[in-house]
């Protein structure tokens, strides 16, 4: 089991009471590439997707609900889309779509952007893309394990409504399908990658740059994304790896992993089990003048070598594909001076449009380890709206709401995400992962049927009763928000069969569900709202007849 670390002023979590809490398990589920956050402002994600083809082409291909320094904004889906010949021409664009064509499953990957869309289930994708300067129709097929860090997520220590999410849903695949670039089109075979990012952190006020970079290496591949924030923020170094053989996940961890760029190459370790090489890069983007610029995306030709436990040394060469962004430092200003209308209230440029003063040449490894991420911008764009790291938040999280300063209670980073948690543990049949969400003197009140459940042991049991009665429940957050005094309000939708003592037909019903959460994070009072004389009249008994502890 993996503490907590806390580097820089960033936090991830990796205990086993992390991911109970958090209603996960070691192994990714389908749901949690769907979509994560309600795309509304102060939120980003994102969903990528890349292949290396046998023949020296390759392909990048990302589905965004905003550019990263829009984040503030509403919803403005882009598609972005780098298809590199066999040749070595580069064909890169980027293509924004009407809000009205976005749609985007929640229970798994399935993102439409009016004729594009990307969908599958971590087994198996189906992605189409074009822009003008590109098209792609390829198909995914994993060969590897889908993979996060901990819970998924890196919190900001003093700030933890602000997040950032990386799920490795595909760390390698067979890819198959089409490219296409003016006057030409073309099959290929190759392999494959997808991860998505999704949160709310303020990349440009928290974080001074970041890398990313993925390698294939015979039967291996490693993942890897650093964050290194700002003196303000600690300053620190948050690193995430991926590394997997074949079907087997070697590690999923933030512990002794360093990245270390060169001016010509990079260097990552984990403890002293595995030292990736990552040599001279090739931008891959169109040509463009020499120079800095802040962001940046490149392959690289990689050797990995692992050493395992009381067993040989093995050495393998491969391929990697990188990226490295800057953020600007965001201008001081007179206390009278009303901040600028960026990402997560940010004063300052956007780090789009920040200056690259800390960004490296074009075919030079910069040389101070950066965070990962990287949210679809365009190689040739020298855009930092891109933001790959690390770990995965549970379920679908919505940004915390502001309220007055001075309150106790959870913080917003949990609460955040409580009706998550909530909605997930409902939908699976561990009680006593259902009954950690609490307090052990919680109070859980069915209000519609006028039963309150007092005390930890009683919570679980109804969990268990309930799941007795109608085994397919299922529980879905709709909507809601969090406050930062530790209090959340959603939207579910409920549904199942009955099958003990009151059999009954399939239901639907809405719920509104209200949370209290205590400072360490757990569930002190939870209330469910809803209609339960609509669904009586109908004939349905929802509730199990066994009766919990009564009301107080």
């Amino acid at each position: 089991m993996a503490p907590q670390h806390s580097t820089g002023g960033l936090t991830v979590r990796e205990s086993d009471a992390d991911l109970r809490r958090a209603g996960l398990t070691r192994d990714p589920e389908p749901w949690e590439d769907g979509l994560r956050e309600t795309p509304r402002p102060g939120t980003f994600e994102w969903w990528y997707f890349d292949a290396e083809c046998d023949d020296g082409s390759r392909a990048v291909v990302v589905f965004e609900t905003k550019a990263l320094d829009a984040a503030a904004g509403p919803l403005a889906p882009r598609l972005s889309l780098t298809v590199r010949t066999p040749d070595g021409h580069v064909h890169a664009g980027r293509t924004r779509h009407d809000p009205a064509s976005f749609r985007a499953a929640r229970d798994h990957c399935d993102v439409t952007l009016g004729p594009y869309r990307a969908h599958g289930d971590l087994a198996r994708y189906r992605i189409r893309a074009g822009t003008p300067s590109a098209a792609a129709d390829l198909t995914l097929t994993s060969t590897a394990p889908p993979s996060r860090v901990g819970t998924g997520t890196v919190t900001q220590a003093d700030d933890p409504g602000r997040y950032l999410g990386w799920l490795v849903a595909v760390p390698r695949g067979e890819v198959e399908g089409r490219l296409a670039v003016p006057g030409r089109t073309w099959r290929v075979r190759g392999t494959g990658y997808h991860d998505k990012n999704w949160g709310t952190l303020d990349f440009g006020a928290v974080l001074r740059e970041w890398h990313w970079a993925r390698l294939h290496a015979g039967p291996f591949t490693l993942a890897c994304a650093e964050l290194r924030a700002r003196p303000g923020h600690g300053g620190g170094r948050t690193p995430l790896l991926v590394l997997t053989r074949d079907t087997e996940r070697l590690a999923a961890t933030a512990a002794g992993v360093t990245f270390t760029p060169r001016p010509d190459h990079a260097v990552i370790r984990w403890r002293d089990r595995a030292v990736a090489l990552l040599g001279t890069p090739t931008t891959l983007g169109p040509p463009r003048e020499p120079g800095p610029r802040p962001y940046r995306r490149f392959t690289a030709p990689a050797t990995l070598t692992l050493t395992t436990p009381h067993g040989p040394t093995t050495t393998t060469d491969g391929t990697a594909l990188a990226e490295h962004a800057t953020f600007s430092t965001p201008p001081k200003r007179r206390p009278e001076e009303p901040a600028a209308p960026t990402p997560s209230g940010r004063t300052g440029a956007p780090p789009g449009e920040a200056s690259p003063a800390a960004a490296r040449s074009a075919r030079a490894w910069p040389a101070a380890p950066a965070p990962a991420g990287r949210p679809g911008a365009s190689p040739g764009e020298a855009s930092t709206t891109n933001a790959r790291t690390a770990a995965a938040r549970p379920t679908r999280a919505w940004p915390a709401a502001p309220t007055p300063s001075g309150r106790t209670g959870a913080p917003p980073g949990e609460a955040s995400t409580a009706a998550a948690r909530l909605a997930r543990a409902w939908s699976v049949s561990d009680s006593a992962a259902f009954g950690a969400l609490f307090a052990p003197d919680a109070a859980y009140t069915d209000v519609a049927a006028g039963r309150t459940h007092r005390g930890r042991a009683a919570i679980t049991t109804w969990h268990r009763d309930t799941r007795v009665a109608i085994p397919d429940l299922r529980a879905e957050v709709e909507d809601g928000f969090a406050t930062d005094d530790g209090r959340a309000c959603a939207t579910l939708l409920w549904t199942g069969t009955p099958a003990a003592g009151a059999p009954g037909p399939p239901f639907r019903v809405r719920v509104a569900t209200v949370l209290t959460l205590a400072a360490d994070g757990l569930i002190t009072r939870c209330a469910d709202y809803y209609d339960l004389l609509g669904l009586t009249g109908q004939g349905y008994a929802i509730v199990p007849r066994r009766s919990p502890e009564p009301r107080g």
